[in-house]
């Protein structure tokens, strides 16, 4: 006759629950009075979200795993770069240092080959210690290979099937594992790891460049019945199968005013979501929906702005695996392309279309932009080359403040209009118009960028004004005009302002490498000794004069389309 085992349930530890039949001999018989002494350990450890995905992850950071990418538009001047991606950032407890909870236990065992039930054993867990309350406080079974089945309460059971509810989807726990019981040794350890049943998303508001104050959204179903109530587990057969669907509508809270990114010039800030959200296995994550209720943005509202996460494929969500829907707001930026034409980023061929972008827009009804790269190459230029003790701009100003307000000039007038040039300068033949007049470098280069040019209407490119280099300020790093008055350094996006540049093939106006900053000749004459010039740096742009017989600056022009 076989012989057989009587696997009792016990808890050592608080990780360990024990299925032992027990070892005395004068207190057990079996199959016409033989004996059979045998013990084994059903040692059970947790499986934190995504501990189980083979997914390489250090305690030191480690990149997230993108599943799918969707850029969406908003119709408000802002992109929604959507990916939903594994949750790899956070800092898990090891599995082993995580305590039994209190709860309910039912183990299922079933052959493994047949998937025929065997029995089972329920019991109970406080403080780590198990109690078995169930009538049959043990299984017998021969030896061979079988498929161990546990769970907590919060599931459900009507014969094999297991059927866990959305509301239940982090706390309900299951765990299965497939282990060979032989006759010997007397001491056998079968490891159980309890997986949640469900899947857990948070939200996050993308990698910012700007401040992002608090802002609330609802996270609802498309349809009403898009989203899983329920889920059932098949037992013997290691299935899930969906459940009835059903609507859902949940408030999101992005925590943390993020106020430091302009102040301390902090970057690559991710706001998640107070509020995770769970969902059954299975779920289609192309049937959610978030809606914005408040919050701003690039000085945009964002209330009433909605986001359905549509990937190229459905996707459906795992079991005991954790993603972050990460949304990045993107401003769309205006360019002026080759043909003279204007459009947005996935008009380009960086983001998609057939134009070539040549400038970033900075205001539509001045017809003003600025160019991509700088003038020759990044080469350095003179204001002028003589005569540098001597009045040359009509349009003088008095000092940096007068340069930013009260007389402030446009740089298209003082590079293209003779009427902007002193006497000085032409009294002996020279012409007028800087823009031609080779005494005038930095308004040389300038005027003759970009000879590539298709567009039947011609372009006017120009050596911007100290005034004009405002409209950076306020068009890409999204800032208040009226606060630059004086030379002193503001404050500015530095980074969104170079993306504006760099996301299309440009040069970035403050490379990070240059630890001196970036000095930009303008067309601004302060006095008849000096003129002005504009500095970007981490954090700060600079308004300042200094002597035209210093040397060194680079060119940015802008242009009149």
């Amino acid at each position: 006759m076989k012989k057989r085992q009587i696997i009792l349930l016990s808890i050592f530890s608080a990780f360990v629950l024990l299925l032992t039949a027990c070892s005395n001999e004068d207190n057990n018989a079996l199959d016409g009075g033989k004996k059979d002494v045998q013990t084994i350990e059903f040692k059970v450890k947790f499986a934190d979200y995504n501990d189980d995905q083979n997914i390489k992850v250090t305690r030191a950071g480690s990149k997230d795993v993108k599943l799918e990418q969707k850029t969406i538009d908003l119709g408000n001047g802002i992109l929604a770069d959507c990916t939903l991606q594994r949750d790899t950032t956070k800092q898990r407890k090891h599995a082993t240092t995580r305590a039994l909870a209190n709860d309910t236990y039912t183990m299922l065992a079933y052959d493994a080959a047949t998937h025929v039930f065997k029995g089972e054993v329920t019991g109970t867990v406080t403080g780590g210690v198990f109690t078995a309350t169930s009538s049959n406080a043990s299984i017998n079974l021969t030896p061979g290979t079988y498929d161990f089945v546990l769970y907590n309460r919060k599931v459900s059971r009507s014969g094999n099937n297991l059927t866990v509810t959305r509301a239940n989807a982090d706390a309900a726990l299951i765990g299965r594992t497939t282990q060979t019981i032989t006759a010997s040794p007397l001491k056998q350890y079968v490891p159980f790891t309890m997986k949640h049943a469900g899947a857990r998303v948070r939200l996050a508001i993308g990698e910012l460049h700007v401040d992002f104050p608090d802002a609330k959204a609802t996270l609802s179903s498309v349809g009403p019945n898009d989203i899983l109530a329920s889920s059932v587990y098949d037992a013997s057969a290691d299935t899930w199968t969906a459940g009835a669907g059903s609507g859902m509508s949940e408030n999101v809270t992005f925590g943390g005013s993020i106020s430091s990114i302009l102040r301390d010039g902090i970057v690559g800030i991710l706001p998640f979501s107070k509020e995770a959200f769970f969902f059954m296995p299975h779920t289609d994550i192309t049937k959610l929906k978030l809606t914005f209720t408040s919050g701003t943005i690039y000085n945009t509202n964002l209330a009433g702005a909605s986001i359905i996460f549509n990937p190229s494929s459905s996707f459906q969500l795992e079991q005991n695996c954790q993603y972050v829907l990460k949304i990045s707001l993107k401003y769309n930026y205006l360019y002026l392309m080759s043909d003279g034409t204007t459009g947005f980023f996935n008009e380009t061929t960086y983001g998609g279309g057939s134009k070539t972008p040549i400038a970033v827009v900075l205001s539509k009804s001045k017809r003003m932009a600025i160019a991509l790269d700088n003038a020759n190459n990044n080469a350095t230029f003179n204001w002028c080359n003589i005569y540098q003790d001597t009045q040359a701009n009509t349009h003088m100003a008095t000092s940096c403040e007068d340069a930013l307000t009260s007389s402030a000039t446009s740089g298209l007038d003082e590079t293209w209009d003779p009427s902007y040039t002193t006497n000085a300068f032409t009294m002996y033949g020279g012409s007028g118009v800087k823009a031609y007049n080779l005494l005038f470098p930095a308004f040389n280069a300038a005027a003759s960028y970009n000879t590539w040019y298709t567009g039947s209407q011609p372009l006017k490119w120009y050596l911007p004004s100290m005034s004009d280099f405002k409209w950076v300020f306020s068009s890409l790093s999204f800032g208040d005009q009226s606060t630059i008055s004086t030379l002193h350094p503001n404050h500015y996006y530095w980074r969104q302002v170079n993306e504006a540049f760099t996301q299309v093939g440009g040069t970035p106006l403050w490379p990070e490498t240059d630890s001196n900053g970036s000095y930009y000749i303008t067309s601004t004459e302060i006095d008849q000794y000096t003129y002005g010039y504009v500095q970007f740096l981490n954090q700060l742009m600079f308004w300042r004069n200094d002597s035209k017989s210093s040397s060194g600056r680079r060119v940015r022009p802008f242009v009149a389309y």
